[in-house]
């Protein structure tokens, strides 16, 4: 892993999302001593706080947004959970640590005890700045383990920092795991912001994908409801959270699709 690409690529696109942008103008604003561009900066952190714009954003890189029944899959080579925030940074020791956002782990635990492949396997997502020795990937094969589950049957990628890197490992690992040449095929699992760039960079790699997308952010309320709901024009932190990191998904896919080949 190169540590300084890393820490690149997550400082690098915080520039142009709200409060990045917000901060870049106000610095300006201070170095030139005017106030011209204040209700710029106003207009742009109350647009990406209220809910009519993040529920928009989460909309579009959630589509099609599909809930899918499990029965209704077809089996795989293998079960691939992505990692990406399921455990919490804090962790006590290597035996005890907070979960964060179990979505992912979860339905990789369910598709497996459903049969829908004899292969879990978990991507090691690493950050270089963590004081845990383990990967994410290697605290869910444990806690797997602890579940139940036949270790023989729980594969842990190498360690990882973002999804293409997932996807040249995980195909590393099913060919080498089947000892075969065959394009193999996969039930993805990742966010359901996220399925659309993991599916996109795994097809790439000549995998088979059939997606399953869990933690959908996307309102159950229509366009309607939320325009005439008051609450949903004061704007919160919330909303501007998923408007953030919703903009970020759609600098990925642009990144992904038009400049990384």
């Amino acid at each position: 892993m190169n540590i300084f690409l890393y820490t690149l690529s997550k400082i690098l696109p915080n520039i142009f999302l709200p409060l990045g942008l917000s901060l870049i103008i106000l610095i300006r604003n201070i170095k030139n001593k005017k106030k011209d561009f204040s209700i710029l900066v106003i207009f742009i952190l109350y647009l990406f706080s209220i809910k009519i714009t993040s529920q928009t954003l989460i909309n579009f890189v959630e589509y099609p947004g599909i809930f899918k029944e499990i029965n209704k899959l077809s089996s795989a080579d293998a079960i691939v959970v992505l990692s990406g925030g399921g455990v919490n940074d804090a962790k006590y020791s290597e035996e005890i640590f907070k979960w964060k956002n179990a979505k992912r782990y979860l339905a990789g635990i369910e598709l497996y005890k459903s049969n829908k492949s004899d292969i879990l396997l978990f991507t090691g997502g690493d950050d270089p700045f963590s004081s845990s020795r383990l990967t994410e990937g290697e605290i869910y094969k444990n806690s797997a383990i602890e579940m139940g589950l036949d270790p023989k049957n729980i594969i842990v990628t190498k360690s990882v920092s973002n999804t293409y890197e997932e996807s040249i490992e995980v195909k590393n690992e099913l060919m080498q795991y089947k000892n075969s040449t065959k394009i193999p095929k996969i039930i993805l699992i990742t966010s359901a912001y996220h399925m659309p760039r993991a599916k996109l960079i795994f097809k790439r790699q000549n995998i088979e994908v059939e997606s399953f997308p869990v933690d959908f952010q996307s309102s159950f309320l229509s366009k309607k409801e939320i325009i005439m709901n008051p609450i949903s024009w004061v704007p919160n932190a919330g909303d501007l959270y998923i408007s953030s990191f919703s903009i970020r998904e759609i600098m990925g896919r642009i990144y992904y699709r038009y400049l990384h080949r």
